[in-house]
């Protein structure tokens, strides 16, 4: 199974489509012992997500073999300094007593520029010393442009990235050479935004005003995915599994109900419809943090 699941919705009241709010942590603790029976084994969480590391820490079933994978805080600062390390540690270390664990699988840097500015190397530093330590398996960072993952790639250790990818965000299928590095790296590669944090999954025509300017393309994609056997939930997440670079796709899911549907449309075997004419380089769409409406 590659997929994740992503928990930002287990601590904050979070994406574009979610009418339920934060969910409880009753409907967690059921999440993740679905999430457990369907062979899913990353959880996907961080220092930003409200309180979904302290949910997940007390949801958990003891002995629960998930490979966990939180992020650090967001500096924008310039230049790093090593009190920057030393709330990076101290960031981790309340990440592992909050989930109840002496180790989990991955650390990434959150913010992609903190990865790229004067003194990002002692964060990564730190990370090596931590991953050393045994506290973290691998270490990495989160990014959201392929260009930014380059230069990453080219000045710090990486283990681990996690980037978009979905049916309107083509942008890493399209770089071979960046794609062969990773792979001569031994770089594990999650990709997260399947969804496009639910806009794929909603009617364009209720869509906010502002959506406007995509609307043929959201259009066409909901108009191919409406087929026997398919659904525009089915092709997005299916889209990014069926990537032969994608290692896990990390999806958000509000209740079992909604996880259930995720996972018996991973499972599907029905053709995709071809999509690659719908790829969009416009970061004002495929980047969430741009859009000038929350909700629809």
């Amino acid at each position: 199974m590659k997929l994740g699941l992503g928990t930002v919705q287990f601590g904050l009241d979070y994406g574009v489509a979610n009418r339920a709010g934060q969910v409880p942590p009753s409907e967690v603790a059921r999440m993740l012992a679905l999430a457990e029976k369907e062979g899913i084994s990353v959880l996907d969480t961080a220092h930003h997500y409200g309180d979904s590391q302290r949910v997940l820490g007390q949801q958990l079933r003891p002995g629960a073999a998930f490979r966990i994978v939180t992020k650090t805080p967001r500096f924008g600062e310039v230049p790093l300094r090593e009190a920057h390390a030393d709330l990076l540690e101290a960031s981790l270390a309340s990440s592992l007593r909050e989930l109840g664990r002496q180790r989990i699988y991955g650390s990434l840097v959150h913010h992609a520029p903190d990865a790229m500015v004067e003194g990002s190397e002692r964060l990564f530093a730190r990370l090596t010393r931590l991953k050393e330590r045994g506290w973290v398996e691998k270490i990495g960072v989160s990014v959201y442009r392929p260009e930014d993952l380059e230069s990453i790639l080219h000045t710090h250790p990486i283990d681990l990235v996690q980037l978009p990818f979905n049916v309107l965000d083509q942008r890493m299928a399209r770089r071979p050479d960046l794609l062969q590095s990773l792979r001569q790296r031994g770089v594990e590669v999650h990709v997260r935004s399947a969804f496009l944090q639910g806009l794929l999954l909603l009617d364009p025509a209720a869509l906010d005003p502002s959506f406007g300017p995509w609307l043929p393309t959201l259009t066409e994609f909901r108009r191919r995915a409406t087929a026997p056997e398919l659904s525009p939930l089915a092709v997005a997440v299916r889209f990014a599994l069926e990537a032969p670079f994608v290692d896990t796709v990390i999806v958000g899911a509000c209740s079992t109900g909604q996880l259930t549907e995720i996972v018996e449309a991973a499972r599907g075997t029905t053709a995709l419809p071809a999509l690659d004419d719908l790829a969009v380089a416009d970061e004002a769409l495929i980047n969430p943090s741009r859009w000038l409406a929350v909700r629809p």
